[in-house]
């Protein structure tokens, strides 16, 4: 275990056991986010597999009702969509769905056969693995990488899926190396010895296995670029990989596309590993399915939920997404699982603090996954927020929120980046 400024440790954690997927599970309420009108009614039956929305862009997924359902209602959400509310008609539901793979290695043939399944991957890469597929229509990548190491080094959430299914993992891969025309493939994996040993066994020639050091955030797009890509080009916030020939996925991606390729069966659940504001706790991982309540998963968690100790996020507890889902009243909801959230953390609500003027203690820097100074580049946002250059180097921040973590004079750098960030990327892309 290594020690950072301001308290923050740097180690493995321990592994957590995946338990098998289970090829049924108890039916359940669940409530889906969608982009847009589904244009169901309340009252109207789904069947499993249902297309709810087809988007007209190749590079975005249709969204696919999970069960056998009833619909119980539509909200509209100002600015984020539809909540959608699904009453199961029967007790129990298949965890899979029925689908032929490709019957040919032809990218195109993947691309139309993966979006009509649902959501692939939308965090691989920062922009979904869809987005990715489709640009390496238009110019061929250099080279995959999976990125099966974990982003957060207490929480070994990736590591355990490594373990848990390593042959999965290269065979899914692989067959995107394949229909890709690649030579090879890249694949990182955490630190720790028996991960490296577990997976070695099952790579053949064309993958290449790299040990990767656990300094937060390493498995972010642009700290992977740095280290792996090519030319050692970095990301910048609003780039994606293929901009320097490469495409990113992530270990549950790999496994789940390897498991539909051997059976002829789509999961329609996913690992979601549990992680607690105790330093020594253990995680919990278990199989959900997107959209269900995130309280009934353990008994823990119901306790956690109604104290106003903690709070949930989705994520690690730095640059992980809180939840704050409302209904039309305002009033906060039952926070569900959201689409490709494999973490979830409960962190403690901590007390607010005075922010103090900067002692020039250097820590941001120090801990600054780019390179950036964050207590100069705060002051001259204070001074000059019109300035472009600053405007352009804040593009490199990627919202780690390590600076704020460690500041001890408690300055909000992260927020404050986070907002004239986006701010810029509206200008940017209007």
């Amino acid at each position: 275990m290594r020690h950072m400024p301001g308290g923050l440790q740097y180690g493995t954690g321990s592994m957590v056991r995946v338990p098998p997927p289970p090829r049924v599970m108890d039916s359940q309420t669940l409530r889906l986010r969608l982009p847009c009108d589904p244009g169901v009614h309340v009252g109207q039956q789904l069947e499993q597999g249902q297309t709810l929305i087809d988007p007209p862009d190749r590079r975005q997924a249709c969204i696919i009702s999970p069960m056998r359902s009833r619909v119980m209602g539509l909200l509209h959400v100002p600015d984020q969509g539809y909540d959608l509310t699904l009453e199961p008609l029967s007790p129990t539901t298949s965890t899979q769905l029925k689908a032929s793979p490709p019957g040919s290695e032809k990218l195109n043939d993947w691309i139309d056969c993966l979006r009509r399944l649902g959501s692939w991957g939308v965090c691989d890469g920062q922009v979904g693995l869809l987005v990715q597929l489709e640009a390496a229509m238009l110019r061929k990548p250099r080279q995959i990488i999976c990125v099966a190491c974990d982003s957060f080094a207490p929480y070994p959430w990736q590591s355990s899926l490594v373990r848990s299914h390593p042959g999965d993992l290269i065979l899914g891969l692989n067959a995107l190396r394949l229909v890709l025309g690649l030579k090879r493939a890249d694949l990182l994996v955490g630190p720790t010895r028996s991960i490296f040993n577990t997976v070695r066994p099952k790579i053949n020639p064309a993958i290449k296995l790299h040990r990767v050091e656990p300094k937060y955030p390493v498995a972010h797009p642009s700290v992977v670029m740095r280290q792996y890509g090519h030319a050692r080009k970095m990301l910048t916030i609003d780039g994606h990989p293929l901009e320097h020939d490469t495409i990113l996925i992530s270990a549950w991606t790999a496994i789940r596309l390897a498991r539909w390729l051997q059976t002829g069966e789509l999961d329609l659940i996913q690992p979601l590993f549990i992680a607690w504001p105790q330093a020594n706790a253990r995680m919990h991982a278990c199989w959900v399915m997107p959209g269900q309540q995130v309280v009934p998963l353990h008994k823990r968690l119901d306790a956690e939920m109604r104290s106003t100790r903690s709070k949930l996020v989705y994520g690690d507890p730095l640059s992980g997404q809180l939840d704050q889902s409302t209904d039309s009243q305002g009033r906060l909801l039952l926070p569900v699982l959201r689409h490709d959230h494999l973490l979830m953390s409960l962190v403690e609500n901590p007390v607010p603090a005075t922010p103090q003027a900067c002692i020039a203690c250097g820590w941001c820097t120090e801990v600054c996954p780019t390179a950036l100074q964050p207590a100069g580049l705060f002051e001259r946002i204070a001074e000059e927020p019109d300035n472009q250059i600053t405007k352009d180097e804040l593009l490199w921040c990627i919202d780690c929120g390590l600076c704020s973590h460690v500041c001890p004079s408690a300055i909000p750098l992260a927020q404050t980046f986070r907002k004239h960030i986006h701010e810029h990327l509206k200008v940017l892309t209007s």
